[in-house]
């Protein structure tokens, strides 16, 4: 993440391609949950906290509440790793595609 509080598109600070990735809360959060916004920030914060040292870097301004989901890049050689430990928390990985539409 570049100091200005984006992502870099290319390549990390660790070094090696970056894949940007969904992560995204499983279990869905009860409707009524009277804070679901700081709920959603703690289980993501928990459990991505211990693999900012295998690259992996998130967008905070990115948590859609109503997707449970939020933005992240991830070294390309750190995905699997990254992906197994986040289910354990019940957060899946998914890669970001792009498509173009014309």
């Amino acid at each position: 993440m570049k100091k200005d509080g984006h992502m870099e598109n290319d390549v990390a600070s660790v070094g090696g391609e970056q894949i940007k990735v969904f992560l995204y809360y499983v279990p869905q959060l009860p409707p009524g949950l009277p804070d679901k916004e700081r709920e959603l920030r703690h289980k993501f914060w928990s459990a991505t906290w211990l693999l900012t040292a295998k690259g992996l870097q998130t967008d905070r301004d990115s948590l859609s509440v109503a997707g449970q989901f939020i933005e992240a890049t991830v070294p390309a050689n750190q995905l699997q790793h990254v992906t197994d430990e986040l289910l354990k928390h019940q957060i899946r990985v998914d890669e970001i595609t792009q498509t173009k539409t014309i």
